[in-house]
């Protein structure tokens, strides 16, 4: 899925979306995000979700309350003193029932909770409109009664279909659905009879195998046939309702709100469909973005996480608009480098990584060289160049400023500091500029060596000179320059009165320069 391409579409994409809930797809089960990633500004909000995180102090009702950015503690806190009163009424009136049963019970429970709390049906709606004027939806009102079965100690689990959550009591028995979208539907109880009728129109669409008929009871095939949908957690319930608070503030293009409650649903409720939003977000945030903090590039670290939803390249393009806007557009190297800083810490390895700390050395090498600071430009240059040696702006900076810093050397100093560079990477000699500074550098040392009569050292370098000039002869070179080496190899045994061997480096010269007018004039002279 490409970042950029994506942008335009984000948010018509997410006016389609059911405003309650997308098919969960386990598969998917991972969380991107940790509670560093979320700018929580609400304190209370922030400690409650760090608490749950954590497992610890565990306030499922408040977790609901404060889910929403409207919430505030303060409420919730009165509110749950009213839904602890309530319930200990409750708890009371049951026992008043005449030969109570599971069925009386959870009507009971359904009719008191539904008269008390909820007035209005709202397909979009936060938790603490419950409280503040009666309006619920399936998942705000799943969520309460949760909270009163917890505390009545009827056993029920939650059910999640892909538009819809709903409430099973006693799930090890009667399956009792508790309805909480309309008051009208209520509970309905699957008694023995309708298991049976259900199993056998199953039977008779070959839904089920009589195979399976007689190896699983009608239970069971009812239980696995009926009631198929997902059944999820109090942590997963509080998820939904931060996925639905981050698709209203989407819708009111309130982005980095969305982007917050999106964090804090992937964190509760790791789901393709929490992932899909919080990547929407993320991705329009970053379509927009200016990049005026570290903050803002800072989105790019996490998009960077979810691989499958995007193409890499994508990802290094977006980088490179931040770099052109922080060191060309408008430019502020001290934000570019701590931004690098920061994405270079919180990287995993990989491709963005290494494209951030390349451009980083490049971009602070280049700086370093435009101000002059050549030997402090060097070793960003040269670990950018290893981080991608085919890369020709980096090579031909890299090259250019190695070859200033040599400049500043003793010839001996200087090439031995090429000849490590060369070591350390071979294909470096490949370049035509090192190239032909190593054999510059060879000829010019073994001039050297035979001024000072080292006649060891100077043919060494000399051989040296002559492999590697022979190795590439389409460089090119003043020829006559190179003569006066031979020149000076000669001289150094016609002092010897060696002249057999004074000959010998003359015509070595003449091998490599047979057009050399002052060679031949050397070569005849020795001849008489």
């Amino acid at each position: 899925m490409q970042i950029k391409k994506y942008f335009p579409f984000c948010f018509v994409f997410l006016k389609c979306i059911c405003p309650l809930l997308l098919p969960a797809q386990v598969k998917y089960a991972r969380t991107y995000f940790s509670l560093e990633d979320v700018d929580i500004s609400n304190t209370d909000k922030y400690q409650l979700v760090k608490d749950y995180i954590d497992d610890k102090n565990i306030n499922v009702l408040r977790q609901f309350y404060l889910s929403a950015n409207e919430g505030k503690l303060e409420d919730a806190v009165r509110f749950e003193t009213r839904v602890d009163d309530f319930c200990k009424n409750l708890e009371e009136s049951i026992q008043s029932i005449r030969k109570p049963n599971h069925q009386k019970i959870v009507k009971h429970i359904y009719e008191q909770v539904h008269t008390a709390f909820f007035n209005k049906f709202v397909l979009e709606n936060s938790f603490y409109a419950i409280d503040k004027n009666g309006e619920y939806n399936c998942v705000t009102a799943t969520a309460l009664f949760s909270v009163f079965l917890e505390r009545l100690k009827v056993p029920f689990t939650i059910k999640e279909l892909p538009t819809h959550v709903y409430i099973i009591a006693y799930p090890l028995e009667e399956q009792i659905m508790m309805e909480t979208t309309s008051p009208s539907m209520q509970y309905v109880i699957y008694d023995q009879v309708f298991k049976e009728k259900f199993i056998r129109v199953l039977k008779d669409e070959k839904v089920i195998s009589e195979e399976d008929a007689k190896r699983q009871s009608v239970n069971d095939l009812f239980d696995k046939h009926f009631f198929a949908s997902e059944s999820i957690t109090i942590k997963q319930l509080i998820g939904i309702h931060y996925f639905n608070e981050a698709v209203y503030h989407l819708r009111s293009e309130n982005f980095k709100t969305a982007y917050e409650q999106a964090c804090i649903a992937n964190m509760f409720y790791p789901c393709h469909r929490t992932s899909q939003i919080s990547y929407i977000i993320l991705a329009t945030l970053i379509g927009k973005n200016k990049y005026q903090s570290v903050k803002d590039v800072s989105y790019l670290e996490v998009i960077s996480r979810f691989s499958g939803y995007y193409e890499e390249n994508e990802l290094l393009q977006e980088f490179e608009r931040f770099k052109n806007l922080t060191l060309f557009e408008k430019p502020d190297p001290l934000l570019f480098d701590s931004a690098c800083d920061y994405l270079e810490h919180k990287l995993r390895d990989g491709t963005f990584k290494d494209h951030v700390v390349l451009y980083r050395n490049y971009e602070t090498g280049r700086s370093l060289m435009l101000k002059g600071n050549i030997s402090k430009a060097l070793p960003y240059l040269k670990k950018a160049y290893h981080l991608d040696s085919r890369n020709l702006n980096v090579q031909a900076l890299y090259v250019d400023c190695l070859l200033e810093m040599l400049k500043k050397y003793p010839l001996q100093k200087a090439y031995e500091n090429l000849k490590a560079s060369i070591d350390e990477d071979s294909i470096l000699i490949n370049h035509i500029y090192i190239k032909k500074a190593y054999i510059t550098m060879h000829y010019l040392l073994a001039e050297e060596y035979f001024e000072d009569e080292n006649l060891v050292e100077g043919d060494k370098f000399l051989k040296g000179f002559e492999t590697l000039y022979l190795s590439d002869t389409t460089l090119e070179f003043n020829q006559g320059d190179f003569a006066s080496v031979y020149i000076e190899a000669s001289g150094c045994y016609v002092r010897k009165n060696n002249y057999t061997k004074a000959r010998e480096y003359i015509k070595r010269g003449l091998t490599l320069f047979p057009e050399n007018e002052r060679l031949k004039e050397l070569l005849s002279a020795l001849k008489k």
